[in-house]
């Protein structure tokens, strides 16, 4: 398992390649396609084409977050 903090919400990474998101949601760190707060873990799952990325690195930035997948594909969101 593996956690990633920005200024205000957390990326956490399960040992099985679960990607959870939750804190504050402004500029949509979160990566739910909106600004909303979220006060507990809720799964965030990244899709490619037609079917969802395994994510092995997390991190976090003030306002944004990225992930690489084992596709080496890397993913960002949030402000820069």
């Amino acid at each position: 398992m593996s956690v990633a903090c920005g200024s205000a919400h957390i990326l956490a990474l399960t040992d099985y390649f679960k990607l959870f998101s939750w804190g504050v949601g402004s500029y949509g760190a979160l990566g739910f396609g909106n600004t909303d707060d979220v006060s507990s873990p809720k799964e965030l799952q990244i899709r490619y084409e037609n079917s969802f990325e395994e994510i092995y690195v997390i991190a976090c930035g003030k306002y944004h977050s990225m992930c690489l997948s084992k596709k080496n594909f890397i993913y960002s969101w949030g402000t820069g």
